[in-house]
């Protein structure tokens, strides 16, 4: 991945917490039971099992985290003993292989219920409805409007062992039924564990962002529809910016106005927000395909009395 292009998930990754305390690095050991029988990447969700770590199951169909609590945080590396290891010391690794025979294996989690990661957006396919939601690795994108609004953690593409790095990501989603929409939906629903998104989008990444530029072949009066002269990198979740439009208006720098279905057609686009503008004028559609997010509350382990 040839930064600052984003073409691949790379799972959850820590920058910092909030209130804009820097991440030092600080993980907690937690131990991996022997023989455990599912690979471990860097940068996936973990929880607890009979005090060992387990990657944090996700419920597919109900777009979540599986119950209450079950997150302790994300796993960063490993280290254990084999036959085949160091002379002196352990084997540190990126990620943890699938059935490792070591009684001494410990993951080293970021727990901190505090914690702010980087992660890639990934956008669900044309028609998916809730079961397709746990698997993906198309890079799609959020924008401004999607600040302050939930995110389902996208957690069943396991990872790269060349790399070590997991292949999760996040999603605003798509509708509960099948439609016409490819990309990301806003979120505002509730937060409860088990029923909705454990994730809540709390800044974007401005450094990959992407823009692409069209015309309008049509003069929208008014409308939420309008065609452009191509629709070719245009999603959901994309910011549109029309040229000539100011202040608070929808299609300003400023309005926020969100792409929120991108038709079969090859030229008609349909956005959150009447929009009045003139044909032939420039059109920009800005994607943010990188966020940085943090828990919501009911998830992470820590802040509920329940034990796991």
């Amino acid at each position: 991945m040839a930064y600052p292009t984003i073409d691949k998930p790379y799972g959850l990754e820590p920058v910092n917490l909030k209130g804009g305390i820097p991440f030092a690095g600080s993980t907690r050991m937690i131990p991996i039971g022997q023989g455990y029988a599912t690979n471990i990447f860097n940068g996936d969700v973990v929880g607890l099992s009979n005090g060992n770590a387990i990657i944090t199951p996700y419920n597919a169909d109900t777009q979540s985290a599986a119950a209450a609590g079950d997150i302790l945080g994300v796993f960063l590396g490993c280290e254990y003993s084999t036959g085949a290891g160091p002379i002196f010391g352990k084997l540190r690794q990126q990620y943890y292989p699938a059935s490792t025979n070591a009684p001494n294996a410990v993951a080293y989690v970021l727990d901190d219920p505090n914690a702010l990661f980087k992660a890639a957006v990934i956008a669900q396919p044309q028609g998916s409805a809730n079961t397709q939601l746990n698997t993906g690795t198309t890079i799609g994108y959020m924008s401004p409007s999607f600040l302050g609004t939930n995110a389902f953690l996208i957690a069943g593409n396991g990872g790269s062992t060349a790399t070590g790095n997991s292949l999760a990501g996040v999603s605003g989603g798509n509708p509960t039924v099948s439609s016409s929409v490819a990309g990301n939906i806003r979120q505002t629903v509730g937060t409860g564990a088990g029923t909705s998104p454990c994730l809540r989008v709390i800044q974007l990444v401005p450094d990959t962002a992407v823009t692409v530029a069209t015309a309008l072949t049509s003069s929208p009066a008014a409308g939420t529809t309008f065609t452009v002269s191509s629709t070719t990198g245009i999603v959901p979740g994309m910011q549109c910016v029309i040229d000539g439009i100011s202040g608070t208006t929808a299609g300003s720098p400023g309005s926020n106005l969100t792409v929120t279905g991108v038709v079969t057609s090859t030229s008609t686009i349909t956005v959150s927000a009447s929009v009045t503008a003139t044909s032939g004028v420039s059109v920009s559609f800005i994607g943010y395909p990188e966020v940085i997010v943090g828990w919501n509350f009911g998830y992470h382990s820590y802040l509920l009395a329940a034990g796991v």
